[in-house]
């Protein structure tokens, strides 16, 4: 086990391998910086690109390597911490791996320090608002002792956007903490032989092929959320998904979430508007309290999932609805921006798969605009854009997925509106002007950002700034 002290680190050559925009790598920096040791941060790109991941370590005494890597920082380190988003057949990591350089994450990192236990949420779609949902729920009924808890402090952090790190000296293990855990940030713990002790998939279907290449490769990386839980642990799974089956074959205790349809015992089910739960034979129903601002049913399976992980935790149903009465949607998810001339604004910019951009499509009655397209990550979007075909007003498609999703949707029909745009600004003008008063302009891309943004906050934020100057500086509050 490596000893995480200053003695050990103490002028030893650690790469921060992928700067990024996220957060994680700024923290790992910070990390190891604090324990002493000789830092290079390196990244491909510019420091130009990097503004706040490089305005919170510039300061700091460690060396950059920016727009481009030198082999010899990841030969001759002593540790190499890699972005998750660097892949695997990375030329850099292979240098690292030939010279017998141990690579690691900053997750990686966080499971080996943390003296709390974690719950982790992951899944392909979903998994933001669950884990969000799940911290305030347990902030709001555990934390400071409350019902008659021994939990000190609830902590909430991983891929929803804040890295625990820094803060992890300051965790005790009497506190509780909640991660949301994406793919890549899964990858490595199977060969640590770490799982949380409490876990959370909220679905699964193929996502980042790109990266993982095959599906089932993916489904692997996701599994290590409950592959080494043991005795005492827990798992939440979601009993409408096929490709879930099996993984209830685990060492935890398991519960379900899921339509009240669904029929399987121990879980958190949702019926109409309430929720229902069950254990040990015994039926609690609850109804979803009026103050709900979530859009859409794949919200209230959301909640399901939260409180189901809530109960594993020792929250009673009733109580778990009540703390997420008031909880705001996240950024960036079927977020309501703005209306202009009686013309609805939202941005879904979070919906990277086209199963999520299908649900946004669901989530509304009336005619549609449609914002779609962006970078490849090798899913299918024959599904997905046929249904849009289908559903939409007008298709305005944009980004490298752009011809696929409208042939696809105008091969489902064949009159469909189709704007075809260069950038996202053209593409809301052009959303807005084949909009009618009453109509939603959506941007539910179903794609991955990085053809024409750094990430998916950046193409939400562009697309909340273009609708808000469409609408004027006094906006019609929905």
């Amino acid at each position: 086990m490596t000893a995480w002290t200053k003695e050990h680190w103490r002028a030893k050559r650690v790469t921060v391998a992928g700067l990024g925009t996220f957060g994680g790598q700024v923290a790992a920096a910070k990390f190891f910086a604090a324990l002493g040791a000789k830092v290079t941060v390196t990244d491909r790109k510019p420091e130009s690109a990097l503004g706040e991941s490089m305005s919170e370590l510039r300061a700091l005494d460690m060396r950059f390597v920016l727009g481009g890597h030198d082999e010899g920082d990841f030969a001759n380190a002593d540790l190499v911490v890699a972005s998750p988003a660097i892949p695997e057949s990375s030329p850099y990591l292979a240098a690292a791996e030939k010279a017998g350089v141990p690579i690691t994450h900053e997750m990686d990192i966080f499971f080996q320090v943390s003296r709390a236990p974690i719950i982790a949420v992951t899944g392909s779609n979903g998994k933001s608002t669950t884990a969000g949902l799940l911290g305030q729920i347990l902030d709001r009924c555990l934390s400071g002792g409350r019902g008659g808890s021994s939990i000190r402090k609830v902590w909430l952090g991983g891929n929803i956007g804040r890295s625990l790190l820094p803060d992890a000296a300051a965790i005790e293990a009497d506190d509780l903490v909640v991660l949301e855990l994406s793919s890549f940030q899964l990858e490595d713990l199977g060969a640590l032989r770490l799982s949380p002790h409490g876990a959370v998939v909220t679905n699964l279907t193929p996502n980042h092929l790109d990266r993982h290449v095959t599906f089932a490769n993916y489904a692997a990386a996701k599994r290590n959320i409950t592959l080494w839980q043991k005795a005492g642990d827990f798992l939440v799974l979601n009993a409408d998904d096929p490709n879930l089956s099996g993984w209830e074959k685990t060492a935890a205790r398991v519960a379900y979430f899921g339509n009240f349809a669904a029929g399987k015992s121990d879980g958190v089910y949702v019926s109409a508007k309430s929720l229902v739960s069950i254990a040990d034979g015994r039926q609690t129903t609850v109804r979803v309290p009026k103050g709900w601002k979530l859009m859409g049913a794949h919200n209230l399976s959301n909640l399901a999932a939260a409180c189901a992980a809530a109960r594993e935790a020792g929250v009673a149903l009733a109580d778990a609805t009540a703390a997420a009465e008031d909880f705001k949607p996240l950024p960036h998810r079927l977020e309501y921006v703005a209306t202009a001339n009686g013309v609805r604004f939202y941005n879904d910019s979070i919906a990277t798969t086209p199963e999520s951009a299908e649900v946004a499509l669901d989530s509304f009655a009336g005619p549609i605009v449609l914002i779609a397209g962006g970078s490849d990550k090798g899913v299918d979007l024959s599904r997905f854009a046929r249904k849009a075909g289908l559903r939409v007003k007008a298709l305005v498609a944009i980004g490298k997925t752009a011809d696929a999703i409208v042939d696809e949707a105008r091969g489902a029909r064949s009159d469909l509106a189709v704007i075809r745009a260069g950038g996202l600004e053209e593409a809301v003008r052009s959303a807005y002007e084949a909009a009618a008063p009453g109509d939603v302009v959506l941007l539910s891309p179903a794609c991955a950002s990085y053809d024409m943004f750094n990430n998916f906050e950046e193409r939400g934020d562009l697309f909340r700034a273009y609708a808000r100057k469409l609408a004027g500086a006094k906006e019609n509050v929905h």
